[in-house]
């Protein structure tokens, strides 16, 4: 019989650790791309060291058992799930693109196939509660991290950089609160009290309502699921986070004028910040639709609609977008073509801007435009099958999922995310099965 041996827990603590590091390369442009290539880089290092606890072929096929079983059907659905993405990219307009992604985008198949493997070698880990005491003190330096880029201190600022990004460089403040949104969701599911205030405190400083909704309708799920059990713990988390949504601008102002740093990011670049929240992803949403109807079935792959949304905008909507998304004055006279222009203002005077890094910002609507419809249900039906398997999984996915409604999946967060979501699978399975996952 062979002996098997336990995936260590360490290896993910130290591939999460990795994955952190890689993103908190403060960088743009081309230095962005390079440290999405440290990310990748450092995701795949934590794929082979998995890998080699698996030193024999048998223990290689007893893990595919383990995976792929009745017990475990959601398991499988991912599996038909990622081909469809791929399916979906090799017959995209820009096929390459599709399956490698870019750095600020949609990630593409290839990435997005990293995850699942994440998903699934999470799945043969074990972390126990000193583990994730861990990782919850990893949660305390986000929000650190996040505390100095509120107040414009940037102690992982790179001094060459063109423009403030922030200190972590997940994305701008937004894209921050994507990982403390999530964070919140397996704080509530562990009843990890204190990882659940944290967690609130970080999308507080990244004064993202977005993720202030997220927060809620977890906070609110769990109450429901629990019937009122730890209402107390919960009803404090939900209303420090809220008191702290609510004080913070106020706060972090003051603090950046008596340190004289600047609060906010530059956005001169893109813009995207500058526009109407809603009404700009609107209108993108109603471009989203528009390439949706017109290649339905398996969509047209990822990182394609950069290119396309303003064709399926209409000619009278394409200009006001334009103007809005780009943060030109009022009184601008726009010219040029997507997705470089040149404006001429009375105000300000003369400029150029760039329109690009444009998304849906609605993960459910991007997913039936780049995978069509059969991608939409077989995601949808890997859910199903995983809520089938514990219902409180539920408070997992809500953390992340209300919060992806308005925003999209970003490099530096999903891997985590994915990783630590299939260590929870397997805490949620009978004790037989999660023996068997774990002597792999």
């Amino acid at each position: 019989m062979v002996e098997k041996q336990h995936l260590s827990p360490a290896t993910i603590l130290t591939g999460a650790v990795l994955i952190l590091a890689a993103a908190a390369f403060p960088s743009d442009d081309a230095r962005f791309t390079f440290a999405q290539g440290r990310v990748w880089l450092a995701i795949l290092t934590l794929i082979a060291i998995m890998l080699l606890h698996l030193t024999r072929w048998q223990e290689v096929c007893q893990a595919v058992r383990v995976l792929f079983n009745r017990e475990r059907p959601f398991n499988g659905a991912l599996l038909v799930w990622w081909t469809c993405v791929l399916l979906s990219d090799l017959s995209a307009p820009n096929a390459l693109l599709a399956l490698k992604g870019s750095a600020w985008g949609q990630m593409g198949g290839g990435q997005l196939g990293l995850c699942v493997a994440l998903f699934y070698l999470g799945q043969l880990a074990r972390l126990e509660d000193r583990h994730w005491r861990v990782l919850g003190g990893g949660l305390g330096v986000m929000v650190v991290l996040a505390l100095f880029e509120a107040v414009g201190l940037r102690p992982l600022f790179w001094l060459p950089t063109a423009e403030p990004y922030p200190a972590t460089t997940i994305g701008q403040r937004g894209h921050l609160a994507g990982l403390f949104a999530a964070a919140a969701g397996f704080a509530a599911y562990r009843r990890a009290f204190s990882s659940l205030v944290l967690a609130g405190l970080g999308l507080a400083l990244c004064n993202n309502t977005s993720a202030l909704i997220a927060y809620i309708g977890v906070v609110l799920l769990a109450l429901l699921m629990e019937r009122g059990r730890d209402w107390r713990a919960l009803g404090g988390a939900l209303a420090v986070t809220v008191g702290a949504f609510l004080a913070v601008p106020s706060l972090t102002k003051a603090t950046c004028t008596a340190l004289k740093q600047p609060a906010c990011i530059s956005t001169k670049k893109i813009g995207v910040s500058d526009a109407p929240s809603l009404g700009v992803r609107l209108q993108f949403w109603q471009a989203s639709w528009g390439m949706i109807l017109e290649r339905p079935l398996l969509g047209w792959g990822d990182e394609q609609y950069e290119a396309r949304w303003l064709n399926y905008l209409p000619v009278e909507e394409q200009r006001r977008m334009i103007e809005a998304i780009s943060g030109v004055p009022n009184d601008a006279k726009l010219m040029g073509t997507f997705p470089d222009y040149f404006y001429v203002s009375p105000s300000k005077g003369m400029g150029l801007v760039n329109v690009s890094n444009i998304h849906p910002h609605n993960v459910y609507v991007e997913e039936l435009q780049n995978h069509g419809v059969v991608g939409f249900l077989l995601l949808g039906s890997f859910t199903i099958l995983l809520l089938r398997a514990n219902r409180r999984i539920v408070l997992v996915l809500s953390g992340y999922g209300i919060y992806l409604a308005a925003w999209f999946f970003l490099f530096a967060v999903l891997p985590i995310y994915a990783l630590l979501l299939g260590t929870i699978v397997t805490s949620s399975l009978p004790t037989s099965l999660r023996q068997e996952v774990c002597s792999v």
